[in-house]
């Protein structure tokens, strides 16, 4: 019986975001004033930039070896959770952002950040997890018919 793999595009969408997770961490590290402003060293809800950039690696990290295999389920669960960090990507600009920046741009540029993520990243993944979701309900449909 052969086995069912992801097809690459889910892999490399995964690996894409998952890459950009670790780009992210590394800035939260190394260049947080640069992002965030000189005393940015939290972000206005209170969560030190240091743990936003942990998170960051921990994500990317398991995106990375998620998309290097090719398990269904592993991807499933590593698609699931960069889609659940990336839906809320666009509310923390937002409010971030908007607090922060109290100049008549900050509106229009937290709203092109936002409409960026969720056509590049969002739908994307989006988009991955329901394939996914069919491949493993066809796989366990094939052990069922097999037993």
């Amino acid at each position: 019986m052969t086995t069912l793999h992801a097809p690459g595009w889910i892999r490399i969408t995964v690996g894409l975001v998952g890459g950009a997770s670790l780009v992210l961490s590394a800035v939260c590290f190394l260049a947080a004033d640069l992002v965030f402003g000189a005393d940015g060293f939290r972000t206005l809800a209170r969560v030190p930039i240091g743990l936003l950039g942990a998170t960051c690696f921990g994500i990317g990290a398991m995106a990375i070896v998620a998309a290097l295999g090719r398990d269904i389920l592993v991807l499933q669960f590593s698609v699931r959770t960069l889609f659940l960090a990336a839906a809320l990507v666009p509310t923390v600009f937002v409010y971030n952002v908007g607090a922060f920046d109290q100049v008549d741009t900050a509106g229009s540029r937290t709203f092109v950040l936002s409409a960026l993520i969720i056509a590049c990243v969002c739908l994307p993944l989006l988009l991955s997890l329901l394939v996914l979701h069919r491949i493993a309900r066809r796989r366990a449909d094939r052990s069922d018919l097999a037993s």
